[in-house]
């Protein structure tokens, strides 16, 4: 089907204004985990997570309102890239005095649940990561009211011809603002609002959603398929072939 929502036009600018900001730092970080610290990994991750902050903190998203996650990528010594797990993880987790025994243990089970098997030796670090979010906007969709198959008479508001597809037709034109959730529309149909129009062609039916949605779908018919131009255009056809004999 194809769906037109509420405002296409500016769609994009709703987008834009609902969107939850995130942005994620990393930094490779490859040594056995024999030979480092929790305390090395903490300070590490706290300095990519305020790295993180920053294009946040200069669209002034309040500190309150941001979430920081860490990762931690790891890997058994001879590995390659495509081995490497993931284990989330905290700034706090990382600072205890038994953290790189906690990352062994972690990594252990991750990868035996991803490969049925796992080892006990040779933990490696690859890549420490920071990912922080926006508080969501909470922008929740409006549901409009409830109507019958048949849209109200006030939504109709004339007869117009359109040109579409080599022929002339009569569309019933309709306002979009006064159309009600379960209208349906037999085309060729034109609904306008706003900014924008919505064309419902002829052998396809629209109907409206609980939100307010245009629904469009083949009708029961087959849709009718037209030849736009029958004819080639003999200019078009000797500017490309001068175009390919001198190129």
């Amino acid at each position: 089907p194809v769906v037109v929502p509420p405002s296409p036009g500016l769609l994009c600018a709703l987008g834009d204004a609902t969107t939850t900001m995130k942005n994620s730092k990393s930094r490779s970080f490859v040594r056995p985990l024999s030979r480092t610290t929790g305390a090395e990994i903490s300070a590490a991750l706290e300095e990519l997570g305020e790295q993180a902050r920053v294009p946040l903190d200069h669209d002034q998203v309040p500190r309150s309102d941001q979430t920081v996650e860490f990762e931690i990528d790891m890997r058994f010594k001879g590995q390659g890239l495509t081995s490497v797990l993931t284990i989330a993880t905290t700034v706090a987790q990382m600072a205890e005095a038994d953290s790189t025994i906690w990352l062994a243990k972690r990594l252990e089970e991750e990868h035996k649940r991803a490969f049925t098997f796992t080892f006990d030796k040779d933990h490696e670090v690859v890549n420490l990561r920071a990912n922080v979010e926006g508080k969501s906007h909470g922008v929740q969709a409006v549901k409009i009211a409830q109507g019958s198959d048949e849209p109200p008479a006030e939504a109709r508001l004339a007869e117009q011809p359109h040109f579409y597809a080599g022929k002339t037709e009569t569309a019933v034109v309709f306002e979009r603002s006064k159309l009600l959730a379960g209208n349906k529309i037999a085309g060729p149909a034109i609904i306008v609002e706003l900014d924008s129009t919505t064309l419902v062609p002829a052998g396809c039916a629209a109907e409206i959603d609980a939100f307010g949605m245009i629904v469009i779908n083949p009708a029961g018919a087959p849709v009718e398929q037209r030849q736009l131009n029958g004819e080639p255009d003999k200019i078009t056809l000797e500017v490309i072939e001068n175009a390919l004999k001198s190129a």
